[in-house]
C-alpha cells in the first residue's frame, strides 16, 4: 500500500508540474527579487556541488527556523563542514545575514523525485536535519532510499493541526519511521507527534532550540539607526502584524493619547505589505516614511519593508507590541528576539501558534485580552520606565535559563551518528 500511494504521489506531481511551471515562470518574469526563488523551484537553479568534503544539510523555512538553528550552525562549520540550508525567501535573507557565504543558503525544487534525487546527489551530505515539521514525501523517501540519516529536529506540531494530520496518518506514517530520530520541543508536542503516528521510540525531547537565539548587532549599522531616530521620543514597535488586526493595534495606541512622545515602528508579518501599512498608518494621522527612504524620514515613525534588520529595531525599542496575537486564526508570533534585547513585550490573547513557549515566557510579559486593555497597558507602560525594565530583564532572565536545547540535539545526533566526543 506505501508503495502504491509513494507511486500515486509521485504521478500528481508529474502532472501538476506543467501548471506550476507556466504559474512560476510568470512570476519569475515579473518580478526579477523572487526571480531566483521560482526557477529554483522549477529545478532549473540547484545548489553548489558538495566538492569539499563532509557536508550537513539543514532545511528551515521560516526566519525564526533559521534563526534558531545557529548554535548548530555554529558547530558544525567549526568541525569543517560544508553546510547547506534550503529555505524560503525570508528565510534565504535571514541566513545571508547570519551567515554570509559561510553557508550555502538555496531553494529546493518541489518535491518532484528527479530533482530531488538531483538535489541529495549533489550535496552528498552525511545526514540531513529537517526543522519543526515540514512532509515532503519525495524528499524522505529519497534520503531513506540513499540510506542517508534523516532527522527531525525542534519537532513540533500545533494543537489545531493534529486533527489534520491525523485525517491522513496512514499516508504520512510510512515516512514517519524513515526518520532515524525525532527531537521534540517538549512532551506535549512528544504526545501530538505520537496522536499523528509518529514511533513514540523515535521521539526524544531535546528542548527548544528557539531559547538559545543570538542575534549579532553590527555597532556601526545600530549607531546609524541610533542616530536617525528621535532621541526624547518613546520607541514603539509594532510587529508581525496583520492586516485584520493593524486598524485596531494603531486605534488604540491613538486612543492611549501619548502621540506628542511616540515614535512608531511597524512592521507587518508579511513586509511585502508594507503599502498598505503605510496608507493605514497616514489614515491614523501619523506622519511616517518607509525605512528604506533614507532621503525622508516621517516625524511620527517608519514603516519596516524589509526583514532583515528587525533585530536592530528590537534592540533600540521601548516597548514591543507582537501581532497575530489579536486574532485567534493566527496564535500569534515568536516573541524571543525582542525578549533577547530585554524589552517588554506585550502580546494580544491568542498565543496558542507558540502556546509551550507563551506558558513558560507568560509571566514576563503582558497579556491583553482586548484593544481597550491594550491601550490601558501601552499607557501605563508609557508612564512608568522602571516597570518596563524590570519586565524585560526577568524576560530575559527565563530565557537564558532555557538556553541548551541545541547542545542537546547535536549531543544526541552524535550520539546516534556513532560520534561520542566531538566537543
Amino acid at each position: 500500500m506505501q508503495i502504491l500511494l509513494h507511486i500515486i504521489y509521485i504521478i500528481l506531481g508529474y502532472i501538476a508540474y506543467p501548471f506550476l511551471f507556466i504559474a512560476f515562470i510568470i512570476k519569475a518574469i515579473l518580478n526579477k527579487n523572487t526571480r531566483t526563488y521560482y526557477l529554483s523551484k522549477l529545478g532549473l537553479i540547484y545548489p553548489k556541488a558538495n566538492n569539499k568534503g563532509q557536508a550537513i544539510w539543514i532545511h528551515a523555512l521560516s526566519i525564526s527556523e533559521v534563526s534558531a538553528i545557529k548554535s548548530i550552525v555554529t558547530t558544525m562549520l567549526k568541525r569543517r563542514y560544508n553546510v547547506y540550508i534550503s529555505t524560503t525567501i525570508k528565510g534565504y535573507e535571514r541566513a545571508k545575514l547570519l551567515y554570509g557565504d559561510k553557508v550555502n543558503t538555496f531553494y529546493l525544487p518541489v518535491d518532484h523525485h528527479l530533482m530531488i534525487a538531483k538535489v541529495i546527489d549533489r550535496i552528498s551530505a552525511e545526514y540531513v536535519l529537517i526543522s519543526e515539521l515540514e512532509m515532503w514525501p519525495v524528499l524522505i523517501y529519497e534520503l531513506h532510499k540513499k540510506s542517508i540519516p534523516l532527522y527531525l529536529i525542534n519537532a513540533h506540531i500545533r494543537d489545531k493541526n493534529v486533527n489534520s494530520y491525523k485525517f491522513l496518518k496512514h499516508f504520512f506514517k510510512p515516512y514517519f519511521k524513515m526518520y532515524k530520530k525525532i527531537f521534540a520541543q517538549s512532551e506535549k508536542d512528544r504526545e501530538n507527534l505520537i496522536k499523528i503516528g509518529m514511533d513514540e521510540n523515535r521521539i526524544i525531547v531535546t528542548g527548544n532550540i528557539r531559547y538559545d537565539v543570538n542575534y549579532n548587532i553590527i555597532k556601526e549599522k545600530y549607531d546609524a539607526i541610533n542616530a536617525s531616530t528621535p532621541k526624547n521620543k518613546f520607541i514603539l514597535v509594532v510587529s508581525s502584524t496583520h492586516a485584520e488586526e493593524e486598524p485596531h493595534i494603531l486605534d488604540a495606541i491613538k486612543k492611549a493619547n501619548i502621540d506628542d512622545d511616540i515614535y512608531l515602528v511597524l512592521s507587518a508579518y508579511d513586509t511585502n505589505r508594507f503599502e498598505s501599512l503605510y496608507k493605514l498608518a497616514l489614515e491614523y494621522g501619523y506622519n511616517v516614511s518607509l525605512y528604506t527612504n533614507k532621503l525622508e524620514r516621517g516625524k511620527d515613525g517608519i514603516i519596516i519593508n524589509i526583514s532583515t534588520d528587525m533585530s536592530y529595531w528590537y534592540k533600540r525599542a521601548d516597548l514591543v507590541i507582537i501581532g497575530g496575537s489579536f486574532l485567534k486564526e493566527v496564535g500569534g508570533h515568536n516573541i524571543l528576539e525582542p525578549i533577547f534585547f530585554s524589552k517588554p513585550v506585550i502580546v494580544g490573547p491568542y498565543m496558542q501558534s507558540f502556546s509551550d513557549m507563551y506558558e513558560y515566557m507568560k509571566d514576563t510579559i503582558a497579556t491583553c485580552k482586548s484593544y481597550i486593555e491594550l491601550t490601558d497597558t501601552i499607557k501605563n507602560f508609557h508612564d512608568d520606565e522602571q516597570s518596563m525594565t524590570m519586565l524585560g530583564n526577568y524576560a530575559l532572565m527565563l530565557l537564558i535559563d532555557n538556553k541548551g536545547a541545541s547542545e542537546n540535539t547535536i549531543s544526541a545526533i552524535d550520539r546516534y551518528q556513532g560520534k561520542l566526543d566531538l566537543s
